[in-house]
């Protein structure tokens, strides 16, 4: 509709639906991989995947991000260790109950929040006698360092995207047009060490 108006806009952090126009993004897919990569070097060979919604964007591009790079790095992509649900630590605790009742579990997890991270970690605590799985957030929220160590995060560019979306619509402004390219900009990882208790069981 704003397309339609010649209206200038910018979405933040949300894909146009309509055209592959006027948005900045940050790039989920990439920020997960170099986590799969960090996991890889530290030896880890098991991963798994504690996304949210299934079908919400970010969590699609995060997977995409996961399943591509495991596949590059030649691990393998359980269906079993990968579970969708909410953004909760609910859901993380119940996903971390779900894996270790199988035969065979991984030993690392990307977590599509902090929040399911941090379920992974509160449902694993009265455990801490055996091997934990480790586990990474992503948000960089309020939870992260609230663990000892904290949760290894990615902190999404929220300031640059909103300045960059400023200054993309001050440009749409001084031209009379209303298109923009689409500026997709990189996330930081916050890196504790990666991850929480375990070493890696190849």
């Amino acid at each position: 509709m704003l397309i339609g108006e010649k209206f200038p806009f910018a979405l933040i952090g949300h894909k146009n639906t309509v055209s592959p126009n006027n948005e900045v993004l940050f790039n989920n897919a990439d920020a997960v991989s170099r986590l799969v990569d960090r996991f890889f070097k530290k030896g880890h060979r098991k991963l798994g995947f504690f996304g949210g919604y299934k079908d919400q964007q970010h969590t699609v591009e995060r997977f995409e991000g996961f399943r591509k790079t495991c596949e590059f790095l030649g691990l393998p992509v359980n269906d079993e260790w990968i579970k969708f649900g909410d953004f909760t630590m609910d859901s993380g605790s119940r996903f971390y109950h779900e894996i270790m009742r199988l035969t065979e579990h991984p030993t690392a997890v990307i977590c599509g929040n902090d929040f399911i991270a941090a379920g992974v970690l509160k449902a694993a605590s009265p455990e801490r006698e055996k091997p934990l799985i480790e586990v990474t957030g992503f948000d960089d929220s309020v939870v992260a360092p609230l663990f000892n160590p904290p949760i290894t995060t990615v902190r999404i560019p929220a300031m640059e995207m909103g300045k960059s979306a400023a200054e993309a619509l001050l440009d749409m402004l001084n031209r009379n047009e209303f298109i923009f390219e689409s500026r997709i900009l990189e996330c930081e990882i916050i890196g504790y060490d990666i991850g929480v208790n375990s070493q890696a069981k190849t």
